[in-house]
């Protein structure tokens, strides 16, 4: 396995990459997208272990939208029943490794959660155990500065854990790596190819910020429900631009038995 040389703004280039391959299958991708929100949702519901099952769930989702962009930049004209199949003909052909990934996955995940109890109790109550609060209690706690420093860590922490692993279902799906050796070839691209990770997730700060008044906007006039939405869309075209860090950092898996790093 070799990692390929990258241009100084490759981080913007995976953005763009994403958002014209998004333009050509949108139903298709947003319809994936929303599946696996459903899923995840009526995991959450699970007591005790419930906050921990999206993670577990994680890997098929990764390679859910790596398999879908994948049929999308190879038959332009592929029609969803084509695109659908063969996502789920892969998570059923990987679901044990893809089920390993998740363990190794929801391991730290948990950890982060763990680790926020410490700064901020009512965080970790908030989503693990489900605290209910009062309206007007649960302004204020979102405003304290408690609050917000430890969501911002605990936020920064699951993003660098995510682009860690997403490369990971990718290089077990086509690379045939095993899910353990996928991971320290994942964290081996990101460390070395940290800046262009770092330019790619300013782009999206940056994109947010100029999406934040459309979806103000849409709350003010249709409500929460519109700006939720929106906010889901946005997170579709996010996980749909993931297939470009790994396609533009590995060599292609027909060559990777004779690539070394």
């Amino acid at each position: 396995m070799r990692l390929k040389p990258l241009h100084a703004m490759q981080g913007l280039q995976w953005v763009r990459q994403g958002l014209g391959t998004f333009r050509k299958k949108p139903l298709v991708l947003v319809g994936l997208f929303f599946l696996y929100m459903g899923l995840t949702s009526a995991a959450q519901l699970v007591p005790v272990v419930g906050p921990f099952l999206p993670a577990l769930l994680a890997p098929f989702v990764m390679l859910s939208f790596h398999v879908a962009v994948h049929q999308v930049l190879a038959q332009e004209n592929a029609q969803m029943p084509l695109i659908l199949g063969g996502v789920f003909t892969a998570c059923k052909q990987q679901a044990g490794t893809m089920l390993l990934l998740g363990v190794l996955y929801a391991v730290p995940f948990a950890g982060i959660l763990l680790l926020s109890r410490q700064f901020n109790p009512e965080l970790f109550e908030l989503y693990v155990l489900g605290q209910s609060y009062t309206p007007d209690e649960l302004m204020a706690l979102l405003s304290t500065a408690s609050f917000q420093r430890t969501f911002l860590l605990v936020t920064v922490l699951n993003v660098v854990l995510l682009l860690i692993f997403w490369p990971a279902p990718a290089l077990v799906h086509w690379n045939g790596l095993a899910p353990v050796k996928s991971l320290v070839f994942s964290a081996v691209s990101f460390v070395r190819n940290l800046p262009h990770f770092a330019l790619y997730l300013l782009a999206w700060v940056g994109l947010t910020l100029l999406i934040a008044p459309l979806s103000a906007a849409l709350m003010g006039v249709a409500g929460p429900l519109a700006g939720a939405l929106l906010g889901q869309l946005l997170m579709a075209l996010f996980v749909t631009t993931q297939h470009f860090t790994y396609r533009d950092c590995f060599v292609d898996a027909e060559d990777a038995e004779d690539a070394s790093i």
